[in-house]
């Protein structure tokens, strides 16, 4: 491992140590460069979020570090729920704005931590994460009409955001992934 690559993933330890509580976001960066987080972490909401972002063909990739900003309002024709709770889903700014040849379109998870935890692209769809020694996944794919962020552990779901597109796509969630999206 590089000394960079080394300093990065020390970075990504040190900087989700400090938050109260896991939790999950969807994370939606738009052409312009300009990058959202939606959760339903209480006001205020954590500092930094892990992110998925977008690599070479779209496809996602593990992980980045976003500070968040300010409150926004969700943005036009952008419907956010939380299925599993029914809490309010707030959007919120990302301080810098991602360079225009790395941003979307394009829909990506998030996460906070409690204690210590690492992250780790588990699959096309998946992350997975430590949180106090515990294993976690979080699930990110899209269905025939929106993407899907669900942290669970083990079969307990332990968070579901849900933003629609408003219209069809094609699904990245598999079909065991489908089921547990109904849980």
């Amino acid at each position: 491992m590089g000394i960079d690559a080394l300093r990065g993933a020390l970075a990504l330890l040190c900087t989700v140590a400090g938050v109260a509580s896991a939790g999950e976001a969807i994370v939606q960066y738009d052409a312009d460069g300009t990058v959202r987080v939606h959760t339903t972490a209480s006001d205020p909401p954590p500092r930094e979020v892990v992110a998925q972002y977008p690599g070479p063909g779209g496809r996602a990739r593990c992980c980045k570090v976003l500070r968040i900003g300010a409150k926004q309002a969700p943005g036009e024709g952008a419907p956010l729920s939380d299925p599993l709770t029914m809490q309010v889903v707030s959007t919120y700014g990302v301080d810098r704005l991602v360079p225009r040849q790395a941003a979307g379109p394009f829909v990506g998870a998030g996460v906070f931590g409690a204690g210590s935890h690492t992250l780790h692209q588990h699959s096309a769809n998946e992350l997975r994460m430590r949180v106090d020694g515990t294993t976690q996944t979080v699930l990110a794919c899209a269905s025939r009409e929106g993407f899907h962020v669900v942290r669970t552990q083990g079969t307990t779901t332990l968070g579901h955001l849900y933003l629609s597109f408003a219209y069809d796509v094609e699904p990245t969630c598999t079909a065991r992934q489908t089921r547990q999206l109904s849980r």
